[in-house]
């Protein structure tokens, strides 16, 4: 079956939009496990760069480097791409 097949959208993708998490840290090395306990992903160590942001390779997560900021976190939009899986 093909798109056209559907009827819907006339073979066209649908517009997607995925929610980050971002958290904001003080220190230019951001730790990531997925946060959800053993559903999560093994423990890696990411280096900020002078772009003062990093995206954790596992679960999309994106790290900025705010000292003002840190400990806390919000979440942003990046449209185009497909969500995720399960929670993060």
């Amino acid at each position: 079956m093909t798109f056209d097949d559907r009827g819907d959208d006339q073979g066209q993708m649908p517009d997607v939009t995925e929610e980050i998490e971002v958290i904001f840290v003080d220190s230019r090395t951001a730790v990531c496990d997925g946060g959800v306990g053993v559903l999560g992903h093994p423990r890696v160590f990411l280096a900020i760069d002078e772009s003062g942001e990093v995206e954790c390779p596992y679960c999309s997560r994106r790290f900025v480097y705010a000292p003002d900021k840190a400990g806390t976190s919000t979440t942003r939009e990046i449209p185009g791409r497909m969500p995720g899986p399960g929670p993060r």
